[in-house]
């Protein structure tokens, strides 16, 4: 069977570059996005541990392919940081991105379309009810890069708020402006500023609802709720 597989390997090896990629493109390209993690249950699945998919297969054949392969599988699909029936909270995101940069490395270069998508606790204006005071909400946060529109940010919630200010993210903008090289590291810089227990306030530049960090709050009047 490896003796059959490493013929195959081989054969493909040989084809133009052009009809090399289209067979790794019907191979790799999928048209939902596809989620990063997997769930590990441990102790009976009364616990669980997310631990990240694994690379394709095409792409660990050989040094060629791999090389081919992850600039395609990375480069032309859009991928969910998260689990797919799992909802990962504020306190897992920045770890668990640390954890997929290194497993990334270089092909972090690679990628064009990732979304977070977050549980958070937010704080909500102080003349709201109890109920909306202090809530868990789901929000959502796309970085897009293209050759042609740069990069792209968009924060919502889902479903209780519409798009949200981004404005915090303007000083982090040069870094992906001409390459996608530092998209990774804008979804860093997200998860420190957005998913964090927070508190919503109009934005004086853009008027939309602002996500302030907890360090900014003042929580003086919070134990009296």
């Amino acid at each position: 069977m490896s003796q059959s597989f490493n013929g195959a390997d081989l054969t493909l090896t040989r084809l133009p570059g052009e009809i090399r990629n289209q067979i790794l493109r019907y191979v790799l390209v999928q048209e939902q996005p596809l989620y990063v993690l997997d769930l590990q249950w441990t102790n009976g699945r009364t616990e669980y541990s997310p631990v990240f998919k694994c690379q394709p297969a095409i792409t660990q054949t050989c040094s060629l392919l791999r090389v081919e392969g992850f600039s395609i599988y990375y480069g032309e699909n859009a991928f969910v940081f998260g689990a797919e029936l799992h909802l990962m909270d504020m306190h897992e995101i920045p770890e668990q991105l640390l954890k997929w940069r290194c497993v990334l490395g270089d092909n972090a270069r690679h990628l064009r379309d990732v979304e977070l998508a977050v549980n958070c606790e937010i704080l909500g204006p102080k003349t709201a009810s109890h109920f909306y005071r202090d809530f868990w909400e789901i929000l959502r946060f796309r970085v897009t890069w293209s050759c042609s529109g740069g990069t792209h940010y968009l924060l919502q919630g889902d479903p209780t708020f519409d798009r949200l200010c981004i404005c915090d993210l303007d000083q982090y903008r040069e870094r992906t402006k001409d390459c996608p090289a530092g998209l990774l590291g804008s979804l860093l810089d997200a998860s420190r500023l957005f998913f964090r227990t927070t508190e919503l306030r109009e934005c004086e530049n853009c008027a939309r609802q602002r996500l302030c960090e907890v360090s900014n709050i003042d929580t003086s009047g919070l134990m009296c709720l």
